[in-house]
C-alpha cells in the first residue's frame, strides 16, 4: 500500500498514480490532498474504473480521526474505491 500526499489533485497527480500501478500493480493507493479540481477528479474517475486493486482519495480537512484513517486503510485492503464525498461535489 503507498500513501501519497500532495497540495492539489491534479491530472498530473493521476499520472503519477497511472506509472506506479503500472510498475506495481498490486499496489494498493491512498491519495491525500487539500484540494482538487475537476480535471483531476475526471482523471482519478477514470484511473479507478475498472480497477480491481483499492484505490482511496481523501481530501485532508476532512479528516477528523486516526480511526477514519485506519478504516479507509482497511477497506483498501479490501480492493474497495473510496471517494471523498466532499472532494466530488
Amino acid at each position: 500500500m503507498v500513501l501519497i500526499e500532495g497540495t492539489v489533485l491534479k491530472p498530473d497527480v493521476v499520472a503519477t498514480l497511472v506509472k506506479i500501478r503500472e510498475s506495481l500493480p498490486e499496489v494498493a493507493l491512498i491519495v491525500l490532498s487539500a484540494s482538487h479540481d475537476i480535471e483531476g477528479i475526471r482523471a482519478l474517475r477514470e484511473f479507478s474504473r475498472g480497477n480491481s486493486i483499492g484505490c482511496a482519495y481523501l481530501l485532508k480537512h476532512t479528516i477528523d480521526s486516526a480511526d477514519q484513517i485506519a478504516q479507509t486503510i482497511e477497506f483498501v485492503a479490501d480492493r474497495r474505491l473510496v471517494v471523498d464525498p466532499v472532494g466530488t461535489d
